[in-house]
């Protein structure tokens, strides 16, 4: 039971992490394409 609810939460919690890290890259690839095009 036990190991059945932590496979259950670790992938949840690697999916989440991942997707927190996606998310942060996207912003500021985002946010540098828009800093460059208003320096340049």
């Amino acid at each position: 039971m036990f190991r059945i609810i932590q496979r259950g939460i670790l992938p949840r919690k690697l999916g989440l992490t991942l997707g927190i890290i996606y998310f942060a890259l996207y912003s500021v690839f985002n946010n540098g394409i828009w800093l460059i095009k208003v320096l340049l």
